[in-house]
């Protein structure tokens, strides 16, 4: 009797399992899983050895945008010294606060940025493993490194677009699951897809407003493919709609006083146009654009070519749907999908040279010439994204390591809700960076088409009248006094203005400077105010 009951405990243990990997999406308790942790700590290896001594030679990420991010995450615990309202998906900036709760500043905006592009590149790694099956697992990995490492997301990290990188990470992941889902019905596909497409909304506008597009192309790709099962297919979506409605709706309040507080269209700030294509594919593909295009070709027509593929609609989506939204947008940032369609179809194509059943000695060529093409691929680009980001990472840098004394000393020697006004620094404003690290309320002059909001760009206006070598001293006195500012922040390398005047009239006075920075101490304000305060 007790051998008897001996296969009742072991039968058990099949059924624990196979519900463990149900949970974990079938990846992490498998052997497969192991492996796609593997290549996800060696893709981040890779990253350190590449670009690693860039970020170690600089005390603070490249771009204005990273000292806003610090300014946005301090926010989430009211401690942000932001002088203009703000509104933005807050995925990202939640995760830098728990970072800033055990880093210093610094430290935890190059660890964000690391993790927002190597998770990028991670997500495209785990849709190689779990929709490319029939390539050998080296070729699967060189095409991941091949999207990640492009010279695009290089430029976009090097502007510190955290959010826009962690968004596509999540996008990446969205797109396929959501294809998969409505292809198969799978409970666990179509819930991974609602995870992923709400993070995108919790975590980045201009991808949440690409989603309906990628949306409907999914979802009329699988209604052509499925002549048989087109209801099944329509109730998948309608299924999948109503999840992402609920969690739209969760997001409404931050989406609207987002839009509240714009100051009109925030797409397409660098002005592109039919008329400036060529300016903005020598943007695009700053490196090696003849191949660039050349992928790009084969990308858009890939999906038709071999439309069987699980991930055929996919790519359609990023093509096409990223192309469409270009168009209507003019922005360019939405190119970002594009990337991944371009990956994406060419690992359609590279799967379905791998997987023909040819005569042996024929499949073999085949498949070795397919290895050598996606070698010399590399070898072009991955070096042409190298540049890309170094080229990049010197153009956007705002808080330079000749810069982050003068911000540090004003931080020490400033009082909590001390106002500023900061120059401008070529390219990018300077002001987020004060706001963000020194924790001191900033009117930056800048130009105006980097701001979305509206009182961003009225205090950006009060600053470049400031700063402006035209502006007559007594009305730059005004405006001082009228804003109740109390330090002058200045990046010698591009200011010009009247200043000095103020110095001699005994308004101001130099209470720092260095062969980078001059920081004036406002020493009195005028009686009567222009404005009556702000």
């Amino acid at each position: 009797m007790a051998e008897a009951t001996a296969p009742s405990t072991s039968g058990r243990l099949p059924r624990i399992s196979k519900r463990l990997r149900l949970v974990t999406a079938g990846r992490l308790s498998s052997r497969s899983g192991w492996v796609t942790l593997a290549g996800v700590l060696l893709m981040l290896g890779i990253w350190l050895v590449d670009k690693g001594p860039t970020l170690a030679a600089n005390a603070a990420p490249s771009g204005a945008d990273p000292g806003n991010w610090l300014s946005l995450a301090w926010g989430i615990t009211g401690q942000s010294a932001r002088l203009a309202p703000w509104a933005y998906p807050p995925l990202t900036f939640v995760a830098l606060r728990i970072f800033l709760a055990f880093m210093a500043p610094l430290t935890a905006l190059k660890v964000l940025g690391v993790l927002t592009w190597i998770g990028m590149g991670a997500a495209f790694w785990i849709v190689m493993q779990r929709f490319i099956r029939r390539l050998p697992i080296y070729v699967r990995f060189a095409l991941a490194i091949l999207f990640a490492f492009s010279g695009y997301e290089a430029e976009i990290f090097a502007w510190g677009g955290y959010p826009q990188l962690a968004g596509m990470a999540f996008l990446i992941l969205a797109i396929p699951y959501t294809e998969k889902w409505l292809e198969d019905g799978e409970r666990r596909d179509g819930l991974a897809a609602a995870v992923f497409i709400g993070a995108v909304i919790f975590t980045h506008h201009l991808l949440t407003a690409m989603l309906p597009v990628l949306w409907v192309v999914l979802f009329m790709w699988s209604w052509l493919q499925k002549k048989d099962s087109r209801k099944m297919v329509l109730r998948r979506f309608l299924v999948l709609s109503v999840a992402i409605f609920g969690i739209s709706l969760a997001a409404l309040p931050i989406y609207w006083k987002y839009i509240s507080l714009l100051a009109g269209n925030p797409a397409n700030s660098s002005g592109f146009g039919f008329q400036t294509l060529p300016l903005l594919i020598s943007y695009l593909f700053r490196q090696a654009a003849w191949l660039w295009i050349a992928l790009t070709f084969v990308a858009i027509i890939a999906p038709f070519w071999l439309r069987r593929h699980p991930l055929s609609g996919s790519v359609l989506a990023f093509t096409w749907g990223s192309l469409f939204c270009f168009a209507v947008l003019w922005e360019v940032r939405l190119l970002q999908g594009l990337f991944a369609g371009i990956v994406l179809g060419l690992a359609l194509v590279l799967d379905e040279a791998w997987g023909k059943r040819l005569a042996p000695g024929l499949q073999e060529i085949v498949r070795g010439s397919s290895t050598v093409l996606l070698g010399g691929v590399l070898l072009v680009l991955i070096p042409a994204g190298q540049q890309q980001f170094l080229q990049a990472s010197a153009y956007y840098r705002v808080a330079s390591n000749d810069m982050l004394p003068g911000i540090t000393w004003l931080k020490d020697h400033s009082q909590p809700g001390d106002r500023v006004a900061s120059s401008k620094t070529n390219p990018d404003l300077l002001g987020w960076w004060i706001e963000g690290l020194a924790g001191r309320p900033t009117f930056y002059a800048t130009d105006l088409r980097w701001l979305s909001f509206t009182q961003e760009r009225s205090n950006a206006e009060i600053a470049n009248t400031i700063f402006n070598p035209s502006t007559p001293p007594r009305k730059a006195e005004a405006l001082i006094g009228a804003y109740h500012i109390r330090w002058i922040f200045v990046d010698e390398n591009t200011s010009k203005n009247s200043l000095p005047a103020l110095v001699q009239a005994g308004v101001l006075s130099i209470a720092y400077q260095d062969n980078r920075v001059t920081i004036f101490k406002v020493n009195k304000l005028p009686a009567a105010s222009l404005t009556g305060g702000h």
